[in-house]
């Protein structure tokens, strides 16, 4: 995902499936990136203009139609 898609995320934790960096190394550079934008640094979406965020709600309803789950 990080190879094709690196212009449009801000931290790259495929090093860790790459045996390249711990799981801990990796998720201290997401805490500073989160600092640093809490901090007013733009995110790379930001730079690029797309300022809109979508967040995708639970429906357990889903599991039940796609047979995951029964009532």
């Amino acid at each position: 995902t990080w190879t094709k898609m690196k212009k449009d995320m801000d931290v790259d934790a495929s090093t860790i499936m790459e045996g390249k960096e711990s799981i801990e190394s990796v998720g201290k550079r997401i805490l500073d990136e989160v600092l640093a934008v809490a901090s007013g640094k733009l995110t790379v979406s930001e730079k690029l203009g797309l300022n809109n965020f979508a967040v995708w709600k639970y429906d357990p309803r889903l599991e039940i139609l796609l047979g995951l789950k029964t009532t």
